[in-house]
């Protein structure tokens, strides 16, 4: 008789794509879920640990790359080589956002243009009907671009969460990349340690 364990023991399966889809209402339980039950594991408090952190809980991104990306030494606020293991480079960054282009889930880094660094780090979920959902923390100017004329800011556990795939939304967006910013999407199929 032969036993395989193989469908078992796959760390990586998260960030290849086998995850069964979560919706953004599932999402979202589950981001106030875990961060009612371990709000210490929301720490450190900075953008980029937070859209790791929900690519975790979506099941996009694999708790590994995370720990891994974060355990390393900082420069200018980020992890070393963060940018390196984002794919971004001066030549790939977009000033356009649309958001048929997003193929799947993943991060969306944004980049000052005058200083040419990231600035702040988000986390972009698609789900399987096509919307596009973003979940970030830590940027009041983009908060106040995004919430447009609501009067509260849609919070979620300590992540606030807007859809960009609606019109108005995105041209907000819009408008608030025109003000500085291009940004460098990587689908989290393509992070790995």
């Amino acid at each position: 008789m032969r036993i395989s364990f193989g469908r078992l023991f796959k760390p990586h399966e998260a960030h290849q794509g086998v995850s069964n889809p979560v919706t953004s209402a599932q999402l979202q339980k589950k981001i106030a879920s875990d961060f009612a039950k371990k709000p210490e594991g929301w720490h450190p408090q900075v953008c980029y640990n937070f859209a790791l952190k929900v690519g975790v809980l979506e099941g996009k991104i694999s708790n590994h790359f995370k720990q891994e990306l974060m355990s390393g030494a900082k420069v200018g606020g980020y992890p070393l080589g963060f940018s390196d293991k984002m794919g971004i480079t001066a030549s790939n960054t977009q000033k356009y956002f649309d958001h048929t282009k997003i193929t799947g889930s993943g991060i969306i880094n944004f980049i000052d243009d005058q200083v040419g660094a990231v600035v702040h780090t988000a986390y972009l979920q698609k789900e399987d009907g096509g919307s596009v959902h973003i979940y970030h923390a830590n940027c009041m100017t983009l908060d106040m671009a995004l919430l447009g004329d609501a009067p509260d800011v849609p919070k979620v556990g300590c992540v606030t969460h807007y859809e960009v795939s609606d019109h108005y939304t995105q041209n907000r967006l819009q408008r608030w990349l025109d003000g500085g910013y291009s940004f460098k999407f990587t689908p989290a199929s393509k992070l790995s340690i």
